[in-house]
């Protein structure tokens, strides 16, 4: 549960960060954050799944 409230605030601030970026006229340095914010939202769904699949294992049959 943790890693989706993480994906979740991470979203809404990528959402904010990219609205900043075009509005600004953004430089490299906006489209590397713009770019590190969807790899964040790439690893948190994959982190929740390990996670997910970790608990479901021993949990037993």
């Amino acid at each position: 549960m943790p890693y989706l409230y993480a994906m979740a605030a991470i979203s809404i601030g990528h959402a904010v960060a990219l609205c900043g970026v075009e509005i600004s006229d953004a430089t490299t340095f906006g489209h590397i954050l713009s770019i590190l914010g969807w790899v964040f939202i790439l690893v948190c769904p994959v982190l929740a799944g390990k996670t997910a699949n970790n608990a479901a294992k021993s949990a037993g049959p």
